[in-house]
């Protein structure tokens, strides 16, 4: 996507840039058209960067990062040049142009980022409701001053169900909206295979039939499953399934029991008849998801070692097998910590990563995929997980 360099001037003159930078930093002294403000860039006592209303610019003399409006939303939230322009574009109400199918905002990325932002508003405007009252005042019972709550856009989900899908399902499409790849589509409904516990709290597999991929209706059987010779095979138990399709069939991964928790690997065509495939890892292995296509014509899977326990620790790697049998080639893709402590002890892969096209801050389209994972802190009362992307 390329913005025209008049929409972009219009968009600057728009954007009151001293309004902007107060929202993240304190503006402490005036000069006529100029400000000075400490520079959120870098720690410093002294303020530094100085903000030029006239020209609707800023320039630090201590890191020496300056720029426009677009240019300090780039950097204080780490987007990317199309995501700034659309977010201060919305900021004031500028309509952002149309274009054209080969450089259409719909791409996957930006499709994914509208409905995160729809939602995150949403949720935002629930909790200022009268049914969010008690989310609210439980929020400020905690210490938290209105202030912090709309800086941080905290918000609240009311505890119906639907009610997020029912404000989305007209300005996106279904597909679109399921990212999770618990389920897949087929046959122009969905199946989903899920975890459920059998009297004994044994988890297994069921599936999921829907019209829609919100209403479900389960199969009361679990997944049965053999070997490549027809032997029944099924595991000792199962859980945190996920379904993924490459080529013409579906993959399914679990953590099942190998002397240990490990990942198990199944495929099927019909979701009828499913084929129990080699275990790929030695125990012990988690949250193992399939990329949704070969690359360089192999299949490339992300997991995470881990222990036999609740593992106080875990990094997500990748590997790759030519024929979904004997893996290899294991890489290292991401460790725990990162900033903050919400992904302090450990993390692991979510739903199957998402290829995505988009352009950097040269103007270059680049392709790459987006990963949701979830991080894990511990807390007083234990383990707290907590979601993100990558």
């Amino acid at each position: 996507m390329r913005f025209s360099g008049e929409f972009v001037e219009e968009l600057i003159s728009r954007v009151d840039i001293l309004s902007l930078i107060e929202m993240y930093t304190s503006v402490s002294r005036t000069f006529g058209e100029r400000c000075m403000a400490l520079c959120p860039f870098h720690k410093e006592k002294t303020p530094s960067m100085c903000i030029y209303t006239k020209t609707n610019s800023f320039y630090c003399f201590g890191c020496g990062i300056g720029g426009n409006a677009v240019t300090f939303l780039m950097k204080i939230d780490n987007l990317t040049y199309n995501d700034a322009v659309i977010s201060l574009a919305e900021r004031v109400g500028l309509k952002v142009p149309e274009f054209g199918e080969e450089d259409s905002e719909y791409s996957k990325r930006n499709i994914l980022y509208s409905i995160n932002r729809k939602s995150a508003k949403i949720y935002f405007n629930n909790l200022f409701s009268e049914k969010g009252k008690i989310a609210l005042d439980y929020l400020i019972g905690r210490g938290l001053s209105l202030k912090v709550i709309k800086s941080f856009g905290l918000g609240f989900s009311f505890n119906d169900g639907y009610s997020l899908y029912k404000l989305l399902k007209d300005e996106f499409s279904d597909s679109d909206l399921l990212l999770s790849n618990l389920i897949v589509p087929f046959n122009g409904k969905f199946k989903g295979v899920f975890r459920s516990e059998d009297a004994h709290a044994r988890p297994f597999l069921y599936l999921g039939d829907s019209d829609d991929g919100i209403h479900w209706e389960f199969q009361t059987e679990k997944i049965h499953m053999h070997d490549p010779d027809g032997t029944p095979h099924d595991p000792f138990y199962a859980y945190d399934p996920r379904c993924v399709k490459v080529d013409d069939t579906y993959y399914i991964l679990w953590c099942g029991d190998f002397d240990g928790a490990s990942i198990g690997v199944a495929s099927t065509k019909d979701f009828k008849d499913f084929t129990r495939l080699e275990n790929p890892f030695l125990p012990f292995n988690r949250n193992a998801v399939l990329f949704p296509k070969k690359i360089d014509g192999k299949f490339v899977m992300l997991s995470r070692p881990s222990d036999s326990g609740h593992t106080p620790f875990g990094d997500i790697l990748l590997s790759q097998s030519p024929d979904m049998k004997y893996w290899g080639e294991h890489r290292l893709v991401m460790q725990k910590g990162g900033q903050g402590w919400w992904q302090g002890v450990k993390i692991g892969c979510g739903p199957a990563p998402i290829e995505i096209s988009y352009e950097n801050d040269e103007g270059k389209t680049e392709q790459g995929w987006l990963m949701f994972y979830h991080g894990v802190a511990t807390t007083c009362n234990g383990f707290v997980y907590s979601m993100g992307g990558a």
